[in-house]
């Protein structure tokens, strides 16, 4: 991804696990520094699962609201 992020023109969400111990945030702070249209979301939780996953859907449905125009 780091190599074609920045190929990419339409909006992306990246999505981190704060406290992840396998991929540092600073990678995904990478990712959206090269990708012009990145949003990041740093959320609590690891690698493998989201603490509040709930509240991360709620989160992810928001930024998807705008994008909805594009599906129709």
């Amino acid at each position: 991804p780091v190599h074609t992020i920045g190929q990419i023109q339409v909006p992306v969400l990246l999505v981190h696990g704060e406290q992840d111990d396998v991929v540092p945030v600073a990678c995904a702070e990478q990712l959206q520094a090269l990708a012009a249209h990145a949003t990041l979301l740093v959320v609590p939780g690891r690698h493998d699962s989201f603490d509040d996953e709930a509240a991360l859907n709620e989160r992810v449905t928001a930024w998807l609201s705008p994008c909805s125009a594009w599906a129709s």
